[in-house]
């Protein structure tokens, strides 16, 4: 074949090894369909695992050189925070808390949530 010539033997051997090369074709590609399922998968997690509001790892893992003593009061006004679907849980919520101060969240929904907010844990 490379030089323009196929004789009858030729043929012959290429039907022959032909028909050898199906079993393994269909393994490779078998194998390269497992291999990209495989990879959008893993995507798929760790798509998951970083979603875009997301807390930077500074935030979560930095530990700082000196603890200060904490001085002072916490204070924010006009909080709200919403669920997954959007309904807000708090909305409106203004509060200042002293550092020495005993405080105690009560209502309905959105207690938690305010409790996660003053820890960091909720944006």
């Amino acid at each position: 074949m490379i030089n323009g010539e196929l004789n009858l033997g030729a043929l012959v051997a290429f039907l022959a090894a032909n028909k050898d090369l199906t079993a393994p074709w269909g393994k490779l590609l078998n194998y390269y369909q497992r291999r990209e399922d495989a990879h959008i998968k893993y995507e798929q997690v760790v798509e998951q695992f970083e979603p875009p509001e997301m807390m930077e790892t500074s935030q979560q893992l930095d530990r700082p050189e000196q603890f200060s003593p904490l001085a002072g009061s916490f204070s924010d006004s006009s909080v709200r925070i919403d669920d997954d679907t959007g309904h807000a849980l708090i909305d409106g919520a203004s509060f200042e808390i002293g550092v020495a101060d005993h405080v105690a969240i009560v209502g309905g929904s959105g207690k938690d949530q305010f409790g996660m907010l003053l820890a960091r844990l909720v944006k």
